[in-house]
């Protein structure tokens, strides 16, 4: 009996987990509007990527990243830290328009494998979208939140994880205006790989862990 409530604990546990992540939104950007980014990094009309993306390192452990800065269009002071460091700051009432996809500054950081450590301070730290709640948005009423993007130039959505992403913010400061170009930052590694795991996919595999672990209690 112990052993039946102790699973049934483990996969209210994983579900709980799982729900918390948040659905995520295959979509595109901008939505009508223009998106700064565009003309000076990608080609197309639109960015393909995902709304409510909570961004996971998948490593076999503590790992290098590389941290880079491309610009923003916003007339808030927005920030960006990792680890709870600033490492980007943009002013706030001016363009940094991006410079032919070259960034404007990089940083090395170490970082574990799991939900990364990321969030956007907005409007002079008015507030902040932290990674693992960043909101869904795909209907435009969210408030400030980030689109992620493993591979721009798809129509719609595209691949779910890759060793390069992405990460385009909306500071909300012009209202829904679904153009998400306010920052954006770019994080990549080569000793792994970045993942926006679906609230599904993580239950599937916390289950299948769970019922390894149970087979192999039941053997002994």
């Amino acid at each position: 009996m112990k052993h039946i409530l102790k699973f049934i604990l483990a996969v209210g546990l994983v579900v709980a987990l799982a729900t918390s992540a948040g659905a995520i939104t295959a979509g595109s950007i901008p939505s009508g509007l223009n998106n700064e980014f565009i003309p000076g990094v990608f080609a197309g009309p639109q960015i393909a990527g995902y709304y409510g993306g909570q961004i996971y390192l998948i490593a076999g452990g503590a790992t290098q990243l590389t941290l880079e800065y491309f610009g923003a269009e916003a007339g808030f002071h927005n920030e960006f830290n990792f680890n709870g460091v600033e490492y980007f700051d943009h002013p706030g009432g001016t363009n940094i328009a991006p410079n032919a996809g070259s960034p404007f500054s990089s940083f090395n950081v170490m970082a574990n494998p799991g939900l990364l450590n990321f969030s956007f301070d907005y409007n002079n730290n008015a507030g902040s979208v932290v990674n693992g709640l960043n909101p869904d948005d795909s209907a435009g009423t969210a408030g400030p939140n980030f689109f992620v993007s493993f591979n721009p130039i798809n129509a719609v959505g595209g691949p779910t994880s890759g060793q390069f992403v992405w990460i385009f913010l909306d500071d909300g400061g012009a209202g829904p205006d679904d153009n998400h170009d306010d920052m954006l930052v770019r994080i990549s590694v080569t000793g792994g790989s970045f993942s926006v795991p679906e609230p599904v996919t993580m239950l599937l595999l916390g289950l299948g862990l769970i019922g390894l672990a149970g087979m192999r209690r039941f053997r002994k």
